[in-house]
């Protein structure tokens, strides 16, 4: 993957630490690590859980959404207002039988 991607004419690359990928990057978007986030994901058994904040991140560094959804911003593009909604409510795709 990062071999494919360092042929891209621009890299840009949101992370949270220093990688083979960030090194190619023309551009780093520094985002949150997971202690430092609250809201939820969706786990390997496709069950959405609530993650709550350990830790306070440093004061220049941004969420993964936030960053997201200012990218979109300037971009002029439209970000569906619901999409949390969507996956809080999406059912599991292990079943237990």
């Amino acid at each position: 993957l990062v071999e494919r991607l360092s042929k891209a004419p621009y890299l840009a690359v949101q992370a949270c630490y220093q990688s083979d990928l960030t090194e190619k990057a023309d551009i780093v978007l520094p985002v949150t690590v997971w202690s430092e986030q609250e809201g939820h994901y969706i786990n390997l058994d496709g069950r959405a859980q609530k993650a709550v904040k350990a830790v306070n991140p440093p004061e220049d560094v941004r969420d993964h959404v936030t960053v997201l959804n200012e990218i979109a911003k300037r971009a002029s593009l439209k970000v569906e207002a619901d999409w949390q909604k969507a996956v809080l409510g999406r059912k599991s795709s292990v079943s237990l039988n």
